[in-house]
């Protein structure tokens, strides 16, 4: 695919390294994992040509769900919960009304409250399932 389009120029590339920071999170490998998300998302801006610093596209916002989620199950809270607002923040852009990515970007915040585990964490967690679970019907 390299020589054909050249390196972060097709956006198959964006898929490959997404799948290799799935493989790589599944294996043990969070660094690495993290890694191969982030140049997912660098070569969709580029393809996509987006310049601004939201970085709006649904591709990055399946992108930075991943992430967050890495993140959750290695107890970085702060930076999953930063991944599934920008997440949120995109979909909401793209998408009006429910959609099932918008759904699922409030159930792994919800799965994100739930590993926190204090009382409030909680009840917010069980808010935000039941969001998902709304938007899905």
């Amino acid at each position: 695919m390299i020589k054909l389009f050249g390196k972060g120029n097709h956006p198959d590339e964006a898929v490959i390294y997404n799948k290799l920071g799935y493989l790589n999170f599944r294996s043990g490998k969070h660094v690495k994992a993290i890694k191969f998300h982030k140049q997912a998302i660098g070569i969709i801006v580029n393809v996509y040509k987006i310049s601004d610093n939201k970085n709006f596209h649904p591709e990055i916002a399946r992108t930075l769900n991943h992430m967050g989620m890495i993140h959750v199950e290695y107890g970085i809270f702060e930076e999953a919960e930063k991944n599934f607002e920008k997440s949120r923040q995109t979909y909401e852009a793209f998408f009006k009304g429910p959609h099932p990515e918008k759904a699922r970007t409030h159930y792994y915040r919800g799965l994100l409250l739930q590993k926190r585990g204090d009382n409030v964490s909680l009840k917010a967690s069980i808010d935000e399932i039941n969001t998902s679970l709304e938007m899905q019907r």
